[in-house]
């Protein structure tokens, strides 16, 4: 995303009084100005100008705060919990960050997002900000799969940790444009996060360590190591197969020769056999 060539000037009515300004370093300069007097979407959003070494930011952020009761206090009714009995957890789900070069980026759990339909991907004053935020903050956002804390010491392939440590698909589309708190990805991650575990679990009661290599990072030795155990593999089958045909030729053999020395008895039973 990016800035275009005009930009609101503080005036007096409001911060998002348009005005043409022909270089992008003064575009930017008067959104720093104003940015703290711009509408916000809601009281849980804030907005931070970060003057650093000479480098200036904008970082709008949204902050949501979250309640989960302790197992200990899981069958109490809500009115009675107090602090102890909860976990708060203080997260970041939406950040829209300007930067001195004129760059917007939208960020959804901590990742950035390219575009976003229906979210301006430009703006040119103080009023396109605030629209920008508001499309923002409408988004409904995929919550991720299963806590780590559910499946612990799973490690599926498909999947990465948020930064609410929940299990997300690595497609998931962050942006839900479905009912429902979850996409169709990280939904089916529950089942495929528990046979994770289960498959692990096993491997250590059986001696074994487990090691995962990570698709993403899986090296050119590894996949010939894997085409070779494939090739292994047919080659053994193929092996099994002759050997079992050749048993099967073996006992068809030594029905053969004990039906003809049973013959040859028979023979020399009735007619005496002689040698000359």
């Amino acid at each position: 995303m990016s800035l275009s060539r005009s930009v609101s000037k503080d005036g007096p009515q409001s911060a998002a009084v348009v005005e043409k300004a022909g270089d992008p370093n003064d575009l930017f300069e008067r959104l720093f100005d104003v940015a703290k007097r711009l509408k916000l979407p809601r009281n849980s959003w804030a907005v931070h100008c970060i003057d650093k070494d000479g480098v200036r930011d904008i970082v709008f952020s949204q902050v949501l705060v979250k309640h989960v009761p302790k197992v200990t206090a899981l069958y109490l009714p809500k009115t009675k919990l107090t602090g102890k009995d909860e976990i708060t957890t203080v997260y970041c789900p939406k950040t829209v960050a300007i930067k001195s070069d004129a760059s917007v980026t939208v960020s959804l759990m901590g990742v950035p997002v390219q575009a976003i339909e229906g979210v301006p991907s430009e703006v040119a004053s103080g009023a396109d900000v605030e629209r920008l935020l508001e499309a923002v903050d409408a988004l409904r956002v995929c919550r991720g799969g299963p806590n780590k804390k559910v499946y612990p010491g799973a490690e599926p392939e498909s999947a990465y940790l948020d930064s609410l440590d929940a299990w997300r698909h690595y497609r998931c589309p962050l942006v839900l444009t479905e009912p429902g708190e979850l996409c169709r990805l990280c939904r089916s991650l529950d089942p495929t996060v528990r046979l994770n575990m289960e498959r692990k679990l096993r491997k250590q009661r059986a001696g074994f360590e487990s090691v995962r290599i990570p698709s993403s990072v899986m090296s050119q030795d590894v996949l010939l190591l894997r085409r070779q155990k494939y090739r292994l593999q047919r080659s053994n089958k193929r092996l099994e197969g002759r050997i079992h045909s050749t048993l099967q030729e073996l006992d068809d053999l030594r029905r053969e020769i004990k039906l003809v020395e049973e013959e040859t008895r028979g023979q020399c039973s009735g007619d005496p056999c002689s040698m000359d």
